[in-house]
């Protein structure tokens, strides 16, 4: 997913570091690079070409610009690919040194530069040098846009035989996906955009990588090990106070909260801004100052939200405020582009499928002035340009209720009702909520925080950076540390990371503050979606009514809390049963549940009566009708994640009060330290004493 998410940029950047030790530009030049820049030259381009009355030196002056940004574009695509074809040489090489018994010390000292050259000018060496692949396999491996790559020769097949004989969602998915949808029937793999070699690559990493090198955040690239030490003296110390753990955020999450600044200072700007040619245009298309309060407020919703899951709950030393912010912006950020991405692969199929149900059924709709209307017809090209040209919308029902087809299906749905209604059932169920909560799922999975880190792997990644090194494979460049960072390093060896080793119930607790983060920053999104895009044409009134609905169902956060039920279960109580399935099992059908009731009660309407004061009555039932379900059905999934969160809160006090009695009698020197593994900070540990 990693590699998915941003189409594989953060991934990419983070194997180009570990193999070759380059720092992956600031966000701050990618934003000038990649869209000021090209944005500028299309500007200009449109500028021309509105401004220059000869149409000679209109076309040739609009032309000329234009083949400046398709030719900047390609360059820098060209530029990009290269560079992952180069890290993947490398890593090759390396893998090849590996296999031969070399360990990472062996290859540090060797030049893969010259390597390189030996291997272009003998060709009998390169198979050997590839690791048996070609350099074709190298090109295709990172395509432009699609690529068919050879079935790699096999390294370390454990993981193709742990997924080949699971039993699991993901292993069934691998499998359809491997053997019968991407290539794999004809023993080639599809390579989409470069993002499968750059997870191949990622995956390779860590079997080269010691863990202990490869702690350190994306994007920024900082070690872990630079921060954490003031997190951890914050939860140890029980220290409260928001400044100071703002002074211990990482890089990346001061970076975040910088950009996130910088965002709305501009748009403050620009709301502020008087537009010369206001009248000219509908007022909806002027961003406006109360378009930017109306911005803020779906930000102050979300943070308000939280800071009582996270602050106000006393989570906070459960889950360091750095964590939250990286989570949240993984919900906001990742888990998004995944959810984009995968609705819009699903949404085509089963438009695609209600097409060729609508043509065995031999309906076509036809458009005429009152609108669409049902009839019988050989000829069907109009409806599969509505299902499958038209936009699909963003997240949720949306494909169903904001596309241009909207109304083409409901014309068919008057026809046949119970085939629509099954197409509603599977849409909420399979395109919203399956799709949503797996992304939600991976969003948590995706960010790797050293809260969650044992001791030893800790200490581990300690003894890494004391080293003097810079923890990457190629090992060419050794940094010399200054004065200031060897005083840093000294003192991240003598810290004493037995603070680390918390409660079962604390671990519980920062599992489930963390996938609720990452679901709120996945609603935020969700609701400047619907709020400016779905709405855009609306009034202030209807956008804050919309936004206030919103807030009042948390269905996301909902659902994410009764996940995090599932991932304690197997990560902390160790039920080897609870796999993927049975952890988003019961968010899905909540969440496609509450998006089943909302699109049947809208389809129900349409099929109201002719009649106008029948037609609103019957309108007016039925959102209120579904209103009460919604509310209901949120209930029911509150009522049901308090059940298993009480049920599951006595089973690992029960674990933290076994573990210390048995620190108690199998070391009585370490009686005060199993003691206080008993006795937290929490008064619920001195009820079970």
């Amino acid at each position: 997913c990693c590699s998915i998410a941003c189409c594989g940029v953060l991934q990419s950047d983070r194997n180009r570091f570990l193999v070759k030790g380059i720092q992956p530009p600031t966000c701050f030049r990618r934003f000038w690079l990649h869209i000021v820049l090209p944005l500028a030259l299309f500007i200009f381009a449109g500028y021309c070409a509105f401004h220059i009355h000869s149409i000679y030196y209109n076309q040739l002056i609009v032309t000329g610009i234009i083949t400046m940004l398709l030719s900047y574009m390609i360059v820098q695509c060209c530029k990009g690919r290269w560079k992952r074809i180069s890290v993947r040489r490398e890593l090759l090489w390396r893998l090849h040194h590996m296999d031969r018994g070399y360990d990472n010390d062996d290859i540090a000292q060797s030049s893969f530069e010259e390597a390189e050259e030996e291997a272009s000018i003998n060709s009998d060496l390169q198979p050997a040098y590839l690791n048996g692949q070609s350099t074709n396999d190298l090109w295709y491996a990172h395509h432009f846009c699609l690529g068919c790559y050879n079935t790699d020769i096999p390294r370390n097949t454990d993981l193709e035989q742990e997924l080949s004989k699971s039993n699991n969602l993901c292993g069934s998915l691998w499998q359809l996906c491997s053997k019968y949808l991407l290539c794999g029937c004809c023993g080639m793999h599809l390579q989409l955009c470069g993002m499968c070699g750059t997870a191949q690559e990622a995956r390779e990493l860590e079997v080269l990588l010691p863990a202990s090198k490869r702690r350190m955040d994306y994007v920024s690239m900082q070690p872990m090990i630079e921060y954490y030490p003031k997190i951890l003296q914050l939860r140890t110390s029980l220290n409260d106070n928001l400044w100071d753990h703002y002074h211990a955020l990482s890089q990346l999450s001061k970076s975040l909260l910088t950009y996130l600044g910088i965002a709305l200072g501009v748009l403050l700007l620009l709301s502020l801004i008087p537009s010369k040619n206001a009248a000219q245009y509908h007022h909806a298309h002027q961003f406006e100052w109360k378009h930017f309060l109306m911005l803020l407020a779906t930000f102050m919703q979300s943070f308000v939200l939280l800071y009582f899951v996270h602050w106000h709950w006393e989570h906070k030393f459960d889950l360091s405020l750095d964590a939250v912010i990286k989570y949240f912006a993984s919900g906001f950020l990742l888990s998004t582009t995944l959810a984009i991405f995968f609705e819009f692969l699903v949404g085509i199929v089963l438009k695609i499928t209600m097409f060729l149900i609508m043509a065995l059924f031999d309906i076509d709709i036809q458009t005429d002035e009152d609108g669409y209307s049902s009839s019988t017809s050989s000829s069907t090209e109009n409806g599969l340009y509505q299902l499958v040209v038209s936009p699909l919308g963003g997240f949720g029902h949306a494909p169903v209720a904001a596309s241009a087809g909207k109304k083409y299906l409901e014309a068919f749905g008057k026809e046949h009702p119970i085939i629509f209604i099954m197409y509603i059932c599977i849409t909420c169920y399979v395109l919203a909520a399956l799709v949503e909560e797996l992304c939600k799922y991976f969003g948590y999975r995706m960010v790797d925080h050293p809260d969650f880190h044992s001791q030893r792997e800790l200490e581990e990644a300690a003894a890494e950076r004391t080293s003097g090194a810079i923890p990457d494979v190629a090992g060419d460049a050794m940094e010399v540390a200054d004065d200031a960072s060897a005083l840093d390093e000294i003192e991240n060896q003598r810290m004493d990371f037995t603070g680390q080793e918390r409660s079962a119930t604390s671990l519980g607790s920062s599992i489930t503050t963390a996938m609720v983060a990452t679901a709120i920053g996945f609603a935020c999104c969700e609701n400047l979606v619907y709020v400016f895009v779905y709405h855009s044409h609306s009034g202030f009134g209807l956008q804050m009514t919309v936004l206030i609905v919103r807030s009042l169902f948390p269905i996301h956060p909902i659902a994410a809390a009764i996940q995090s039920i599932g991932v304690v279960k197997r990560d902390i109580e160790n039920m080897n049963r609870f796999q993927l399935g049975r952890i988003v099992r019961p968010a899905v059908l909540l969440h496609g549940s509450f998006d089943f009731i909302l699109v049947l009660a809208d389809f129900l309407s349409g099929l109201s009566p002719n009649n106008a004061d029948a037609a609103q009555s019957a309108n007016e039932w039925y959102g209120f009708a579904s209103l009460v379900m919604s509310f209901i059905c949120m209930v029911l999934g509150i009522l049901y994640y308090w059940k298993e969160a009480k049920a599951q809160k006595s089973r690992l006090l029960a674990l933290d009060y076994g573990t210390a009695t048995s620190a108690l009698t199998h070391s009585p020197n370490t009686r005060d330290e199993g003691r206080e593994a008993i006795i937290q900070d929490d008064g619920q540990y001195r009820n079970v004493v």
